[in-house]
């Protein structure tokens, strides 16, 4: 065997890194797995003439990743093509004086006060526009306020053809934003405008990203996306480690693809961490990296957790730990609810599930209180009550971090062998009746 230097380790980690990619959005087409029927329904609305889109679902699915790369799949040059990523304090104004700075308009009519435009300098005479593209625009100033206006885009832009992407637009919270977009929508379509808007944002449903604006319900296009197929997030990690030359092996590649829960966001990350701990084994030991081992697999497990996002880790720990002694009962619960394959689970199979698990004989009356206190503000809401007896978490991306953990705390390497609970209990659960999932 030769030795793993240690150039050959920085270039192993470093390819790595631009392949799994779980804490920033892909922008590269051969990373971007899946989605097919996605991109074809996106390509066929916002083809369609007087027809703009919204692309939401829950966090960390992959909507600003998809957005990205729309430009690509509708066939949308760079140069027309504007992205804004909102915050709480984004306007209609802020918005899209962005997009017509980046546009190249040069002047229009009124001047810019500091309230109305966020993002503005004064210098001279004029008022100029900085642009994230290092582009700048000078408005010339007349007497009196000035307010950019829908009817103003469609003057300056409505003949172009050009795709406005508005990313994160939930964190928009002013009514007077979301009405001046609603208006710009509709006059872009009642003009027949080649212009394109895609809002980006989480949401269970349109009307929560949008309001009550039922005047565009004709112009926009609802595209939900869910979570991933276990084929889709296969690609990801097949591509990846093919690229770096290394074998997963069947069992891992399984309990990876469970464990992300439909998040390409997991995903990247188990897969990421299973490279690192390739590198470091076979660096300390001198081997090649040909093969994803068990051990990599534990140590990819225990640093996904570590590096998971802040409020998955607070929200549990505040749910789950206490001076008690009898505190383990919280952690069991969130655990039984996070080994069901349905989002909302039932009291009995919660119960059923711990029993499995812990091989007790709790009855449901058992955990009343603890689920009680499970969806109370004191111990950050980590569930929800959906309906009579049933239970989610409030985020939902927190099953597939307790999937994480419990798949840690159970794992086993005697004999070689590794355990995973709740992939082989989902198949076991036969002694109840599931629940329909509301859809």
């Amino acid at each position: 065997m030769g030795t793993f230097s240690s150039q050959q380790y920085a270039d192993f980690t470093d390819r790595a890194a631009k392949l799994f990619l779980p804490f920033t959005p892909i922008d590269l087409l051969e990373l971007f797995k899946g989605r097919v029927a996605v991109i074809r329904k996106l390509h066929e609305e916002l083809s369609s003439p007087g027809r703009h889109a919204v692309l939401f679902g829950d966090r960390g699915v992959g909507k600003t990743s998809m957005a990205n790369l729309m430009p690509f799949f509708i066939g949308t040059p760079d140069d027309r093509t504007h992205t804004v990523r909102c915050s709480k304090e984004s306007t209609f104004d802020s918005m899209l004086a962005k997009v017509l700075c980046e546009s190249g308009v040069t002047h229009v009519s009124g001047v810019f006060t500091e309230e109305e435009l966020r993002g503005i300098s004064f210098g001279g005479s004029g008022v100029r526009l900085n642009a994230t593209n290092s582009k700048t625009t000078e408005y010339q100033p007349v007497d009196g306020p000035f307010r950019i206006t829908p009817q103003m885009i469609c003057q300056h832009i409505g003949e172009d053809e050009r795709l406005i992407v508005i990313d994160e637009y939930d964190r928009v919270t002013n009514e007077p934003t979301h009405a001046a977009i609603a208006d710009l929508i509709k006059q872009f379509s009642d003009m027949g405008s080649p212009a394109k808007i895609l809002l980006v944002g989480v949401a269970e449903s349109v009307s929560t990203l949008l309001g009550s604006h039922e005047s565009i319900v004709r112009c926009v296009a609802e595209v939900k996306l869910r979570r991933m197929e276990p084929e889709e997030l296969r690609e990801i990690l097949t591509y990846g480690f093919t690229e770096l030359g290394l074998d997963c092996g069947v069992e891992i590649e399984n309990r990876i693809v469970e464990l992300s829960d439909g998040f390409p966001h997991f995903t990247h990350l188990l897969g990421l961490k299973c490279c690192r701990a390739v590198a470091n084994r076979c660096h300390d030991y001198s081997d090649q990296p040909v093969a994803v081992k068990a051990v990599d697999y534990r140590n990819a497990l225990r640093q996904a957790i570590q590096d998971s996002d802040q409020t998955l880790k607070s929200a549990y720990r505040e749910a789950t730990e206490t001076t008690r002694k009898k505190s383990e009962i919280f952690a069991r619960v969130v655990e039984g609810i996070a080994i069901s394959d349905s989002k909302e689970v039932q009291v009995n199979e919660i119960v059923h599930n711990i029993n499995e698990i812990y091989d007790t004989d709790l009855k449901p009356q058992a955990i009343s209180y603890h689920l009680g206190k499970l969806t109370a503000d004191d111990r950050s809401s980590i569930l929800e009550r959906s309906r009579t007896g049933f239970y989610k978490f409030a985020n939902p991306m927190m099953r597939a971090f307790v999937r994480m953990k419990l798949d840690l705390d159970n794992y086993s390497d005697d004999n070689g062998q590794m355990r995973m609970p709740f992939m082989k209990l989902v198949k076991r659960r036969t002694a109840i009746e599931q629940p329909q999932e509301k859809r």
